[in-house]
C-alpha cells in the first residue's frame, strides 16, 4: 500500500514539475494567449476593423480562444483571438464585447496585442478592446 501512494506521489510531482517546463518555455506568447497575465509587460497595441468573415468559438470548448476572422477596407484578414479560459485575468475584459453575439457580416473594431502567430489578443491593457460597429 505504502509503494502505490509513493508512486502515485511521485508520478504527481512529475507531472507538476514537466506541467511547470512546459508553462515556462511559451512565455513569450501564453501570457497574451492565457488572457494576459502578465500585466506588468509592456505592450505594443494594433488596431483593426473589418467585416467578421469567421467566428470560430469551437476551441473555446478545449480552452481555447474564440476566433473572428475579419477582412478591411483593403482586403486584409487578421484574426483576433479573445482568450476563453483567461478572459477573467484579462486587463480589458470589460471592454469585449460578448463574442457570441458577432455574426459573420458584421463589422467589428480591436485593439489588441499581436502574437507571434499574427493574431490579435485585446487582453494585456486595459486600453484594448473588442467591439461592434454595425
Amino acid at each position: 500500500m505504502k509503494k502505490s501512494i509513493t508512486i502515485i506521489v511521485v508520478v504527481a510531482i512529475l507531472a507538476l514539475a514537466v506541467y511547470a517546463v512546459l508553462r515556462t518555455a511559451g512565455l513569450d506568447d501564453s501570457s497574451v494567449e492565457n488572457g494576459g497575465l502578465n500585466q506588468n509587460a509592456p505592450v505594443n497595441s494594433i488596431e483593426v476593423r473589418g467585416v467578421v468573415t469567421v467566428v470560430d468559438l469551437e476551441q473555446a470548448m478545449f480552452d481555447g480562444p474564440y476566433v473572428i476572422m475579419v477582412r478591411g477596407s483593403d482586403g486584409v484578414e487578421e484574426i483576433i483571438a479573445v482568450p476563453s479560459m483567461g478572459i477573467m485575468l484579462c486587463a480589458a475584459r470589460d471592454a469585449i464585447v460578448d463574442v457570441s453575439t458577432i455574426k459573420e457580416g458584421m463589422t467589428v473594431e480591436a485593439r489588441g496585442s499581436m502574437t507571434s502567430r499574427g493574431d490579435i489578443v485585446p487582453c494585456e491593457s486595459s486600453s484594448h478592446y473588442l467591439r461592434i460597429i454595425q
